[in-house]
């Protein structure tokens, strides 16, 4: 069992072998996470256009391996992976005030991941 704590924009690795990456829809005690997504391109510093800056731009898609949940503070998950079966829970949603320029921050969160069984055994052909 661990937590896991991820920024809006970043992403989660528990050591139970799942990687969690918040996206939209969310709200103040719901977050939509992808679990094991494949990344498909990222990149730190992108450019942009004067005012704006871009820390990290990472593009993630489903794979056959993907689940995506809507995780809700306090709600348990069941979510099933080829590695096991694992209950995720939202714990808390932690909100930032804006920047004192009034820049938004996004809000980050922290799961807690807890293995409930191993995952199949490869067969052998």
């Amino acid at each position: 069992m661990s937590i896991v704590t991820v920024d809006g924009i970043g992403t989660g690795v528990a050591p139970e072998g799942l990687v969690l990456i918040p996206r939209s829809p969310r709200g103040a005690d719901f977050v939509t996470v992808m679990i094991n997504p494949a990344v498909n391109d990222y990149q730190e510093h992108v450019p942009a256009p004067p005012g704006i800056e871009i820390h990290e731009l990472m593009v993630a898609g489903d794979t056959d391996e993907t689940v995506t949940i809507e995780a809700r503070v306090g709600q348990s998950n069941s979510v099933h992976m080829p590695n096991g079966d694992f209950d995720v829970m939202l714990l808390k949603v932690n909100t930032f005030p804006k920047t004192p320029s009034g820049d938004f921050v996004m809000p980050g969160y922290e799961f807690l991941v807890e293995k409930t069984s191993p995952g199949s055994a490869p067969r052998a052909d």
